[in-house]
């Protein structure tokens, strides 16, 4: 093998090994490691102007995290009962949503009652 064959070889390796390095690099972004706790990702979250339902009221994540801290509401979770299996809130309530004006009767009237479906 001459010496334009073997650079021209060499070329071909060096070029291969950057189009597969820089393939890598597209496809397999670097993940940011550090994450930061849900309740601040939520809070700054922008609120969307096509919520649902926008004549009922809603309170900050930190309102939300208070009333649990002392226990000053009932946490009603909306969603599947299958859904509410797999993950809730500590002590929180299941009434699904199909099934909440039919239950609506048997909470306190006189208790803060805040409902949510993540």
């Amino acid at each position: 093998m001459d010496k334009s064959q073997r650079g021209t070889i060499f070329l071909l390796i060096v070029g291969g090994v950057l189009v597969i390095a820089a393939t890598v690099l597209i496809l397999f972004p670097r993940q940011n490691t550090e994450t930061a706790a849900p309740t601040e990702v939520l809070e700054s979250a922008p609120v969307q102007a096509d919520i649902p339902f926008p004549q009922v009221p809603r309170i900050s994540i930190a309102e939300t995290k208070a009333h649990f801290d002392a226990n000053s509401a009932i946490i009603v979770d909306v969603r599947r009962a299958d859904d509410f299996a797999a993950s809730h809130i500590p002590n929180a309530l299941s009434i699904p949503e199909d099934e909440l004006e039919a239950s609506l009767g048997e909470l306190p009237q006189d208790a803060e009652i805040l409902l949510y479906c993540t």
